[in-house]
């Protein structure tokens, strides 16, 4: 993906509109359109971005950014979930998944880009189970999904 289809995915996404959107924002409606055409040359100024993706609550602009860089991008959630019982059983199934991603990438039954979200998925999740277990609590990884809001 390029980062000019996840603006526009982020401005034509926005559940409430275009217009309400470009409310939000202060700018003109005509403005925002154009960020969310894909026949257009127009982008948002970078100083934009961030209440673009706080106003639509769509953070793959920014998710974009950090893995274009070598970085995976991870929220902290506002509160520790309490103990799960399958943290081990759910890690084990999403390092299946992301194995069967990469065995399925070398037989050319998926893109290359399927692989690596399979790939920044994993580590993504990883990242947020051991910032979790840093502060003495466990997470299971489908907790995690909904509590940190990281699949798109």
């Amino acid at each position: 993906m390029t980062l000019k289809i996840e603006i526009q995915k982020t401005v034509l996404g926005h559940k409430a509109g275009v217009e309400d959107l470009a409310a939000a924002l202060g700018r003109a409606g005509s403005t925002v359109y154009r960020w969310g055409n894909p026949n257009e040359e127009s982008w948002p100024p970078l100083p934009e971005l961030l209440p673009l993706m706080r106003a639509t609550g769509d953070y793959r602009v920014l998710r974009w950014f950090a893995r274009a860089t070598g970085h995976a991008l991870l929220k902290l959630p506002a509160r520790i979930p309490r103990l799960g019982t399958r943290t081990v059983a759910d890690a084990q199934s999403q390092f299946a998944k992301c194995a069967q991603a990469l065995i399925q990438r070398n037989a050319g039954e998926i893109t290359r880009d399927e692989a690596r979200e399979a790939v920044y998925q994993t580590v993504e999740l990883l990242l947020a189970v051991d910032r979790i277990l840093e502060r003495g609590s466990e997470l299971n990884l489908e907790e995690g999904q909904k509590c940190l809001r990281l699949t798109q």
